[in-house]
C-alpha cells in the first residue's frame, strides 16, 4: 500500500484520519472508472468485430430491435469481461493514474518540505 501512504503525506497528521478515507474513496473512484473504461473498450470492440465479419444471421428478425439488443448484448459482456480482471486494459490505466498521483504527492512533498509551499 506504498502509494496511498505517499498520497497520505501530502496531507498534515491532524487531518489523516478524513483524509484516508477519502483518500480510500479516491482510489476506489478509480478503479471503478478505469473498470468502466475496459467495458466500454471491450463493448466496441465487439461491436467492431461484429460489424467486419459476414452479413449477420437474424437472431431476432433483424431490424433496428435486434441491433439495440446486439448493442445491449455488447455492452454486458464488456461489463462482465471487466468485471473479471478482463484484457487487463483497466488495471494497466489504473496502475499508471495512480502512480502519476504518487509522482504528483512526492512533488508537493518535496516542495512543502523545500520551504515552497505553505502548510
Amino acid at each position: 500500500m506504498g502509494a496511498l501512504n505517499a498520497l497520505l503525506a501530502v496531507f498534515p497528521a491532524s487531518s489523516l484520519n478524513g483524509v484516508e478515507r477519502v483518500v480510500q474513496h479516491q482510489t476506489d473512484e478509480l478503479r471503478k472508472a478505469t473498470q468502466d473504461f475496459e467495458a466500454i473498450f471491450v463493448a466496441q470492440l465487439l461491436s467492431q468485430m461484429r460489424k467486419a465479419m459476414a452479413p449477420p444471421s437474424s437472431l431476432l428478425g433483424g431490424g433496428r430491435e435486434e441491433e439495440t439488443f446486439r448493442e445491449w448484448m455488447d455492452q454486458e459482456i464488456g461489463k462482465s469481461v471487466a468485471r473479471r480482471g478482463g484484457l487487463g486494459i483497466g488495471e494497466a490505466v489504473y496502475r499508471q493514474l495512480l502512480k502519476n498521483a504518487v509522482h504528483f504527492a512526492e512533488n508537493v512533498n518535496a516542495k512543502r518540505d523545500a520551504g515552497l509551499l505553505k502548510g
